[in-house]
């Protein structure tokens, strides 16, 4: 159970207890705990405004930028107006997508608003989907992805939303 929104690491991952350094479990801290481990994962949030403060540009192993997926996950918010996962306060300045389910991954979120992700410049293969790229699973239910923007000066700007290369 996630019980703060501040973006920290799992101060030990894989050793099954979601805590960061101040013993708190925070969401990257808990998706970082569940990659870490075999298996199935639950997730659950408590009402708030989840945003990525830690930067780690091009970083698919959940260190900092968008929540890295590479496991078999399930969350659970409270509600799309009580429960927010985002990646900056506005997609103008967010400098990543929100989430971003790895091929072998799989997410299945419920109840909550994906939101402010956010790319820039030449569009790539690595840099579609604002809100969520998809090369694994993905289940959404009762779920909103909005307020995601990819300004493009070139490439292929696919999925501001939601980009799926996997199973959805």
């Amino acid at each position: 159970t996630v019980n703060t929104v501040v973006d920290t690491l799992d101060a030990n991952p894989g050793d099954g207890v979601c805590s960061d350094a101040t013993g708190a479990c925070s969401l990257r801290a808990a998706i970082g705990e569940a990659n870490a481990l075999a298996g199935a994962d639950i997730i659950s949030l408590s009402p708030g405004i989840y945003t990525q403060t830690l930067i780690a540009p091009n970083d698919d192993a959940n260190a900092g930028g968008d929540w890295d997926i590479t496991s078999v996950v399930t969350i659970y918010g409270t509600g799309q107006a009580s429960c927010s996962l985002q990646a900056s306060v506005s997609p103008a300045v967010a400098n990543e997508r929100v989430l971003d389910v790895r091929s072998g991954g799989a997410l299945t979120l419920f109840r909550c608003t994906v939101r402010n992700g956010n790319f820039s410049g030449t569009v790539t293969g690595a840099t579609r989907g604002a809100g969520i790229q998809n090369l694994g699973v993905l289940t959404l239910d009762n779920v909103a992805v909005r307020d995601n923007q990819i300004t493009s000066n070139g490439g292929d700007p696919f999925g501001a939303g939601i980009y799926n290369a996997g199973s959805a």
